[in-house]
Parts: structure tokens; C-alpha cells; sequence
């Protein structure tokens, strides 16, 4: 069977037609792109129910809290959660048995290949798994390059958890190092990355 060759326009269309998702498209300073191919494709009442763009940084800190830097993962995870609460809070009641709530919060994501350490398997954001309600979602970010594999990568590098290193770095345990591209590092300890501070000032702290 033959699948058709469907525009943008096309497919923000069938995701909007889709009886069951719903949620809000937030947005870290002026990117609307997403959202606009939504309200333009037609039929976004039934899939849009809060489009927002917090473009000025105080603003942004007053919606979603504090973060040491403006686009993180820090903020990103903040805005996912807010807008999520702010879903459920308001429209569960009303709508949660017919409804999957979603959120998708819009700044070009470059996906870095995860490694699981059991089975040694590597994961790639083409191969990411999804419910089913969402793979249309998914293949409209993907293929409109708001969300881009990484392929040109170490494979040395696959093993390292970021969320560990990160603990590793704020507690002061300079393991972390080990852990992190050379390149990497200098550039957190030039900067002061993360809530990074260098042995002297950590004993500085103590006294």
C-alpha cells in the first residue's frame, strides 16, 4: 500500500483530528513555530487547549521558577511539570476519561543516543518507543527537525549518566571529572557550570 507523501500542513491536520490528545505547547523564549502549524492546519480546538511563549526571562522565573540557566534542562523539566499540574488541575475532572494529556515544551532538542547497561542496547530518538496516540506527535517533531538525533557521537561516551555526573559535580566529588569529555570539564570549571567550585573554595565554604 502506497502511504501518502503528507505536508506539514497535513500532518499537524491528522494530529489535530485525533479524537483522544490534548495538552498545551509551551514555549522557551520566541519559538511558536510548533504551535503556529497547529492553529494553521486546522481543527487545533480539539488537540490545542494552552499555547504559551514566555519570551522575557522574568516572566519565565516568575511561571516556571528559578533555574541557573535560561534554556536547561533545569527549566525545560520545570515547564513540563507546571504546565502538566496546570492540565490535570484544571481539566481532569472535566475531561480526563476522554483525554490524553500531553505537553510538549518547544526548544530544538539534539538528542544524544542513551545506552542501556543491561542488555548493552542503544536507543535513538528515531527508535524511541511511544504510545501509539503519540507517534504522530513524534514523527511531526522529528521530521520538521524540532527534535534531531545526535548521530555523530562517541561511543565512549555512551555509558556516562548525566544525572550522575551532575550529583557527582554539585557534591563535590571530583570522580565527576572522569566521567565527563575533557573538553567537557574545562569548560564547567572555567565557566562554573552546574554549581561547580574548585577545591579551594569548597575549603574556603567549610571554614
Amino acid at each position: 500500500m502506497n502511504v501518502p507523501n503528507l505536508s506539514t500542513h497535513d500532518k499537524a491536520l491528522a494530529i489535530n483530528l485525533h479524537p483522544a490528545q490534548y495538552g498545551t505547547f509551551a514555549a522557551i523564549g520566541a519559538g511558536q513555530e510548533v504551535a503556529r502549524w497547529f492553529f494553521h492546519g486546522g481543527g487545533a480546538t480539539a488537540t490545542v487547549a494552552r499555547s504559551i511563549s514566555a519570551y522575557d526571562m522574568v516572566m519565565s522565573t516568575a511561571t516556571y521558577g528559578p533555574a541557573a540557566r535560561y534554556v536547561s534542562r533545569q527549566r525545560l523539566q520545570a515547564m513540563l511539570e507546571y504546565e502538566f499540574r496546570l492540565l490535570l488541575t484544571q481539566l481532569d475532572v472535566v475531561r480526563g476519561e476522554r483525554s490524553t494529556f500531553f505537553v510538549v515544551a518547544n526548544v530544538e532538542v539534539y538528542v544524544y543516543p542513551a545506552l542501556d547497561p543491561t542488555s548493552g542496547a542503544v536507543t535513538t530518538a528515531d527508535m524511541l518507543k511511544v504510545e501509539p496516540q503519540f507517534r504522530q506527535l513524534k514523527a511531526f517533531l522529528l521530521e520538521n527537525q524540532y527534535v534531531e538525533p545526535l548521530n555523530n557521537h562517541s561511543k565512549a561516551y555512551q555509558p556516562i549518566v548525566t544525572r550522575e555526573v551532575l550529583a557527582k559535580l554539585q557534591r563535590g566529588d571530583s570522580s565527576w571529572e572522569a566521567l565527563a569529555p575533557p573538553r567537557i570539564v574545562q569548560i564547567i570549571r572555567q565557566n562554573k557550570l552546574f554549581g561547580y567550585q574548585s577545591p579551594s573554595e569548597r575549603c574556603r565554604r567549610r571554614v
